[in-house]
């Protein structure tokens, strides 16, 4: 599980340097998911990662410039 939660993060990371628009899923039901995707009932299933374009402007929400956290910290 640590293993796949690693990959999938840097799978998002990766995604949104590309310009590609994701997200962590995991909030689901797995046994009403797992025959849409075909998956045996063996099988884990950790998250969905939807990917695609995004539509419109995506708000980079509040951060702090660089400079202000140094003097944050200090």
């Amino acid at each position: 599980m640590i293993d796949t939660s690693l990959a999938s993060m840097n799978m998002i990371l990766m995604a949104w340097c590309l310009g590609i628009g994701t997200c962590w899923i995991g909030a689901m039901d797995n046994d009403k998911v797992k025959p849409v995707l075909g998956l045996p009932e063996s099988e884990f299933l950790l998250t969905i990662l939807p990917f695609g374009y995004t539509k419109g402007n995506i708000s980079k929400g509040y951060r702090k410039s660089l400079e202000k956290l140094r003097k944050d910290i200090q």
